[in-house]
């Protein structure tokens, strides 16, 4: 189901995470949303992690990427915000389907194939900001432990790319559970700044009166 459909007339979404048509639902995260953020537009990689439960994926959708978009519509910036958290499949094609149906909403057609080149074109010929959020992305690790990293049809080398690639016009946040962030060692030589920035989503103390009770994350 698309994150800009709302699960139904309700602020009660129960073992779903919130998305981004749930936002005017979910509440008592403001200042952990503004911090998530203002991370990802001012550093290149930023790694979000927290305990299983605590609410990663609904800051995400419910909240980071709206205020994204807020940010960008009140300095006139043209950006795309490119959200994936399935990694059963092909994330290598997920990434660059995902990549033109996104351009597309800003008239961008996009005729290359590989996804370092389809941002290329975005960075270079339109000016436009990119963000990666990954998410739930200790699965990334479960299906594709054996990906390359040296194989420019792989997720990883993409990953890589984007992280060390300067000329591109892009920011990346990958987030995952307490348990998955070991696994980045994997990309420790690839990414020299993998750990420069990390941030851990705590367990709310207290939830404001008017917040619903929170879904599965």
């Amino acid at each position: 189901m698309s994150q800009d459909k709302p699960h139904k007339p309700s602020p009660y979404v129960g073992l779903n995470a919130f998305r981004k048509a749930d936002r005017a639902y979910f509440f008592g995260r403001e200042k952990d949303i503004a911090l998530i953020g203002d991370n990802l537009q001012a550093h290149r990689l930023t790694i979000l992690y927290g305990p299983s439960g605590v609410g990663k994926s609904s800051v995400l959708q419910a909240g980071v990427i709206p205020y994204l978009e807020e940010v960008s519509a009140t300095n006139q910036e043209k950006s795309l915000i490119i959200f994936l958290n399935s990694w059963q499949d092909n994330p290598y094609e997920d990434l660059q389907q995902a990549l033109k149906e996104k351009a597309e909403t800003l008239n961008i057609t996009l005729e290359a194939d590989e996804p370092l080149a389809l941002i290329s074109h975005l960075s270079e010929e339109t000016e436009v900001q990119v963000y990666f959020i990954f998410d739930q992305f200790e699965e990334y690790f479960l299906y594709h432990s054996e990906e390359d990293l040296e194989s420019s049809k792989g997720f990883a080398y993409q990953l890589v790319a984007l992280c060390n690639d300067l000329r591109l016009n892009v920011n990346v946040l990958i987030s995952l559970r307490d348990d998955g962030f070991a696994l980045l060692d994997r990309f420790k030589g690839s990414i020299p700044q993998l750990f420069d920035n990390y941030l851990r989503l705590k367990k709310l103390d207290r939830v404001q009166p008017r917040a619903p009770s929170r879904g599965r994350y």
